[in-house]
């Protein structure tokens, strides 16, 4: 049977929680500082659920085909609607779309981090962290509304909500007259004057404890996780020591047997990978290029004729001619290409490589023709991912 804890932090480092067995949930919380939180979970993951005043989410189209796609495209999607510069920001992004838009969340990258890491420091599992307005549960078109603690919590959709200090209520009140949701639920609270134009309201009781409540929404729903991926907790096989020791013979045996079919399946991938890159670079570059045969030839043709009419125009071209030579070089193995764009000379990629000296051999490698700027660099599980601004050489050589 499944076991889980729901916890939630309060004040001076104190944590309350809810123990989950199954579909169970007990009835009475428990509360203490991270030492008993760590007693209390052992190896069971924890869901966290958060202070959703430090969650920001954004109701954005991102024109993608997958998951995946959308979750490259979420920062860039919300790049003009935040203030601050995306590297200090952990976003998130639904994997639910509906017509074309998604909910992305946007959290301080510092402050989730270091919320992470008194839970990773104290050897506790954390399997989700759900923004508190989405505990809440809902109906259809309607806002639920719910004080706790110091703060109101609101949610105003299946993915989509927010938290505010307790003493901005009434300018919740007025934004409900603006948005006017079909009906608001509000739970365990006093229900407030009723303005003018307020939709029907209905209130709830809260039986029993607060975080109970709030618990019974986030285990039956599959709500907004803000967890970063590197963080995931790694699944708990129990305590059945000589089953996976075995598991683990038999896999090294395997891999050990494989070695060199893999080595040879490997090199022949990369090749047909470094060739599939080469045609993608040039068809998104050029649309009108329905069928690749030799991309070094068709792109050395493309260029020659926005060379004759375009003049320095075509200096985009041959910054990415020289990124797919750099690419196709025997020591800038293991790159992939997973993003890029270009803007007023600029052009902007995203290179994932299986390590930080990958990354920095194929950046060098360009610097000989190109003004190379690394951005940012961001460690993944088995890899890195680099975002490079590249642009001619002043005096406009490439």
């Amino acid at each position: 049977m499944n076991e889980i804890l729901i916890a939630r932090a309060l004040s001076e480092g104190r944590y309350e929680w809810v123990h989950i067995s199954g579909k169970i949930i007990s009835v009475y919380p428990e509360n203490g500082d991270i030492g008993a939180l760590t007693a209390a979970a052992g190896p069971r993951p924890v869901t966290l659920i958060m202070d959703g005043r430090d969650v920001h989410v954004l109701e954005v189209s991102i024109p993608a085909k997958s998951y995946r796609q959308a979750k490259q495209a979420a920062p860039f999607a919300i790049e003009d609607d935040v203030a601050d510069d995306l590297e200090k920001l952990h976003v998130v992004c639904s994997r639910s779309e509906t017509s074309g838009k998604r909910a992305v969340a946007v959290i301080g990258r510092q402050l989730i981090e270091e919320n992470i890491e008194v839970l990773r420091t104290a050897n506790i599992n954390i399997e989700k962290i759900i923004p508190d307005f989405l505990a809440l549960p809902r109906r259809d078109d309607c806002w639920s509304v719910m004080q706790l603690d110091d703060r109101v919590l609101v949610r105003t959709g299946e993915e989509y909500g927010f938290s505010c200090d307790g003493e901005l209520l009434a300018t919740l009140l007025e934004r409900l007259e603006l948005e006017s949701p079909l009906g608001i639920d509000i739970y365990g609270m006093a229900v407030p004057i009723p303005l003018p134009n307020l939709p029907p309201i209905q209130q709830h009781r809260v039986e029993g404890a607060e975080m109970v409540f709030l618990a019974a929404t986030v285990m039956s729903s599959n709500l907004l996780d803000v967890l970063p991926d590197r963080y995931r907790a790694v699944a708990h096989f129990g305590k059945q020591g000589l089953k996976i020791t075995t598991i683990f013979l038999v896999l090294a045996l395997i891999l050990h047997l494989g070695l060199s079919w893999r080595t040879s399946q490997r090199l022949s991938s990369e090749v047909a990978r470094l060739r599939s890159d080469e045609s993608t670079l040039l068809k998104q570059s050029f649309p009108e290029i329905s069928r690749v045969v030799n991309a070094e030839l068709q792109a050395q043709q493309v260029l020659t004729e926005l060379r004759a009419h375009r003049g320095n125009d075509s200096g985009v071209l041959e910054i990415l001619h020289l990124v797919g030579q750099s690419m196709r070089n025997g020591t800038n193995q293991g790159l992939e290409l997973s993003g890029i764009n270009y803007a007023d000379g600029v052009v902007n990629l995203r290179i994932t490589a299986s390590d930080i000296a990958s990354l920095e051999r194929f950046s060098g490698a360009l610097k000989s023709s190109l003004q190379v700027d690394v951005v940012n660099v961001e460690a993944g599980q088995g890899n890195v991912v680099g975002s490079l601004r590249l642009q001619a050489l002043a005096g406009g050589k490439t």
